[in-house]
């Protein structure tokens, strides 16, 4: 999407009062940050990248390895803001404004598509915009 000084900003807001520090799955890197995540059950308070069809739990904003095997970082369950849409969508997985997005593998995500055509809902998140590799995403 081409850059327009007079459009709206439709993103990069963050709530502070709904960001707290997770413990992260092994194998979560810096790069990752930015991406969507989901709660991890294998440990009290962890959470891990988005898997295929996880319900986008928040958004990994920072990476700390404090050593020892202790990953952790800071995850807005509220937020505005990029996630990485999966490469090569189409069809019934194509995402578009007002879609729901869930997890599609790797901390990227996908519409939702649930038999229900892709119906909304609100309350888990909404796209208000559709990049080339990218969705803008606001979960209240």
């Amino acid at each position: 999407m081409v850059y327009n000084p007079n459009s709206v900003v439709n993103y990069t807001f963050s709530f502070d009062d709904f960001t707290f520090t997770r413990k992260l799955a092994a194998g979560i890197t810096a790069a990752d940050v930015g991406k969507a995540v989901e709660i991890d059950t294998s440990a009290a308070g962890q959470v891990k990248l988005a898997t295929d069809d996880a319900v986008v739990y928040g958004r990994l904003e920072t990476f700390e390895d404090r050593g020892n095997g202790l990953l952790v970082g800071a995850v807005s369950r509220k937020f505005l803001t990029k996630l990485p849409l999966k490469a090569a969508l189409a069809g019934l997985d194509a995402v578009a404004v007002g879609d729901t997005v869930v997890g599609a593998g790797a901390g990227e995500v996908k519409a939702l598509n649930d038999g229900a055509a892709k119906t909304p809902d609100e309350t888990i998140n909404t796209v208000i915009e559709v990049g080339d590799d990218f969705v803008i995403v606001e979960k209240l």
